[in-house]
């Protein structure tokens, strides 16, 4: 199950996916979901300190926390 058609997000959506089968529990739909990824955004020309945050990757988390299981 591949979410997007760009070959790194496709096999990171994959790699959770995996891990999901073998217990863990990722939320695959959250992949990349970052609005610039799917936009043109015009605001980072006028504040260049815009495209800091959009720098950054996001991390993905389970959907359970650990304590949450206990």
């Amino acid at each position: 199950m591949h979410k997007y058609n760009n070959q790194d997000h496709s096999m990171l959506t994959a790699m959770l996916a995996v891990k999901n089968i073998l217990g863990a529990n990722y939320d695959v739909w959250k992949v990349n979901v970052e609005k610039e990824y799917h936009e043109e955004s015009f605001e980072q020309e006028r504040n260049p300190l815009s495209k800091l945050a959009s720098t950054q990757p996001l991390v993905p988390q389970r959907i359970i926390k650990d304590a949450e299981l206990k």
